[in-house]
């Protein structure tokens, strides 16, 4: 046997192949396990299309896990104050953006001094600014939501 043969066939010896074909199947293993995951947190998700669809907690509201849904079907889409409109210079489709490009949007801690607040809650005069049909998609769980939100500290 020359010396290049005897590399080559070191190289695929009987253990080798085995030792490649396993690892290969272990990876073949983890890859679908994680597919499965991904398909199972995405079916434990529902896409939020109308303000109905958002309920807030009496307690413990996040910005990521409910404010963002409201947001994005209320306030925060083309034509209104998403990133590319900005109506009146306000942007409300993004965390950041409410809290420090549009100041006082959102006063945390204080609701009442928070424009967001005045907007979607009845009692205030800028409320009547909006369109009816603005109005008439914010329920009082909405407006109780947002301002527990801002309450707590608009986390």
């Amino acid at each position: 046997m020359n010396t290049a043969s005897f590399i080559c066939h070191a190289h695929t010896t009987p253990h080798t192949t085995i030792f490649h074909r396993l690892r290969y199947a272990a990876g073949l293993v983890v890859m679908v396990m994680v597919m499965i995951c991904a398909l199972q947190a995405c079916s434990d998700t529902e896409i939020i299309t109308r303000p109905e669809q958002v309920v807030f907690p009496s307690s413990q509201v996040t910005y990521q896990r409910h404010v963002k849904n409201f947001m994005a079907v209320t306030c925060a889409f083309p034509g209104c104050h998403s990133n590319a409109s900005r109506a009146g210079g306000v942007i409300l489709d993004a965390y950041f953006d409410m809290l420090y490009f549009s100041p006082g949007v959102v006063t945390p801690r204080n609701p009442d001094q928070s424009r967001i607040v005045q907007v979607i809650d009845p009692r205030f005069q800028l409320y009547a600014l909006h369109p009816i049909s603005f109005q008439g998609r914010i329920t009082q769980n909405h407006v109780s939501g947002i301002r527990t939100w801002i309450q707590e500290g608009a986390e």
